[in-house]
């Protein structure tokens, strides 16, 4: 299978900007809509439509540098979403490590969907629902009892990481869980590359959801991070299920690794259904190409590619 190892980044601030030649300015800056192909394998026949993302929010880390008389320190802080849209230079965008992310909210299957269905079993089989995944935003707030998903994508071969933190009020958060990987999901294999897609709860695991069902009273959400390096961490024991992992360990590769990034949006994607096609490459059996449905949200990481990185970002949840 051929790869498409070019990256297309084309500037404009509507339609007719981004058919028409790209002047000087246009291409320093990105302040408006993007068109960008996510790198994936080549598809069989021509793209048949162009993504348009548009640029949303600066992500910034967990961990805060301060200085102190003791020299510099980092002191935790809750990651949020930036509310000035970022500028960023198109030298830079197009050096940057590149993450893809989905994020889908479930609900009970409605006469005349057309999407790809998940079963929930309750119980047994005649006592079972089908339900139907739909994109939400990246600062989505999600409601108690809701059930999400998310879908991760790396466009360079490497091995990802995932944890799950409980996130509360006043910026502390819970003792960390690996996620992934799990000796459950792929045997423990994480190594990932172009169009192959990671789903967190994976469709084997039991619920296959993030059910929101908080039991502290200052809970807001959960704090995912994600970690992509180009080695496999060492020392890690693998299990069925999630592994909670020390705090001082996670920190460190906090202070080693995490980096500010930005988000962009992809443009008329809110609301879409899981398709076939997303199902199967989330179960293993196919990969996405450049025709397939894009990730709802890229994330620009400020790292040059090819280096380690980790993000975190927040899942919040509001009890209204």
């Amino acid at each position: 299978m051929n790869f498409n190892l070019k990256e297309v980044l084309m500037f404009g601030l509507s339609a007719c900007a981004l058919l028409s030649p790209l002047n000087a300015m246009s291409q320093d800056l990105v302040s408006g809509s993007s068109l960008f192909t996510f790198k994936r394998p080549t598809a069989s026949v021509s793209p048949k439509k162009k993504t348009i993302y548009q640029v949303k929010n600066r992500l910034s880390p967990r961990r805060r540098l301060v200085k102190s008389g003791a020299g510099i320190s980092t002191q935790p802080t809750q990651p949020t979403l930036g509310s000035r849209k970022p500028v960023l230079s198109a030298t830079t965008f197009a050096a940057n490590e590149q993450l893809g992310i989905t994020m889908w909210r479930l609900r009970p299957e409605r006469t005349g969907d057309n999407g790809a269905r998940l079963l929930t079993l309750k119980g047994s089989a005649n006592n079972s629902s089908k339900m139907i995944a739909e994109r939400v935003g990246f600062d989505t707030v999600f409601k108690m009892g809701e059930k999400v998903r998310i879908s991760v994508e790396s466009p360079r071969s490497g091995y990802l990481y995932i944890i799950d933190r409980e996130l509360r009020k006043d910026d502390t958060v819970g003792e960390p869980y690996l996620i992934f990987p799990t000796l459950k999901t792929r045997g423990g294999d994480n190594k990932v590359s172009s169009g192959m897609v990671i789903e967190v709860p994976a469709q084997t695991d039991d619920p296959f959801y993030f059910d929101i069902t908080p039991t502290e009273e200052n809970y807001a959400g959960e704090l995912l991070t994600v970690m992509v390096s180009p080695t496999k961490i060492k020392g890690l024991q693998l299990k069925n299920d999630a592994i909670k992992l020390s705090p001082d360990l996670v920190k460190a590769w906090e202070d080693h690794w995490e980096r500010t990034a930005t988000t962009l949006e992809l443009e008329t994607g809110s609301g879409l259904t899981y398709t076939a096609e997303e199902k199967e490459a989330g179960a293993g059996t196919r990969q996405l190409t450049q025709n397939s449905p894009s990730p709802q949200t890229l994330i620009s990481v400020d790292v040059p590619k090819g280096k380690a990185f980790l993000i975190s970002f927040p899942m919040k949840v509001s009890k209204q």
